[in-house]
């Protein structure tokens, strides 16, 4: 039976969240597609640099969770962190007719909305756990 679940666990840094990006987007293009490999690579990539630079605030010594599954065509992401509460969900989109107002950074939380299917976040027992269906 072909494996379709996997969980890791990474140091809050910036270059940990890179490497794993990097080896989900390889494992997924080859398991699903090219273009499935990229969105999950830079949902993971936008989600947990934002948890380590705003999150945890660049602490190196806490912990990201994430576990992916693969569903028929789709992956689902589950992201868990010990930071503060944050609903990326409630996050103002930017406003893409005013290129002037575009924050330098300002476009991860938009682009995983763009890219994902469906999007899920709660706080529970201290952590944020968001569920993103890609």
């Amino acid at each position: 039976m072909k494996r379709n679940k996997w969980s890791f666990e990474i140091k809050a840094s910036l270059e940990a969240v890179d490497a794993l990006a990097s080896q989900i987007f390889r494992m997924v293009a080859s398991e699903k597609s090219n273009e499935l490999g990229f969105k999950v690579g830079l949902i993971i990539i936008e989600v947990c640099s934002n948890i380590v630079r705003h999150g945890y605030n660049k602490k190196n010594d806490e912990k990201i969770y994430i576990d992916l599954e693969y569903l028929d065509e789709s992956v689902l992401l589950t992201i868990t962190d010990n930071a503060p509460p944050f609903n990326p969900l409630i996050a103002r989109p930017p406003d893409l007719n005013d290129i002037n107002s575009l924050e330098k950074g300002g476009m991860g939380i938009y682009l995983i909305k763009q890219f994902a299917q469906q999007i899920n976040y709660k706080f529970k027992d201290n952590q944020n756990i968001l569920t993103i269906l890609v």
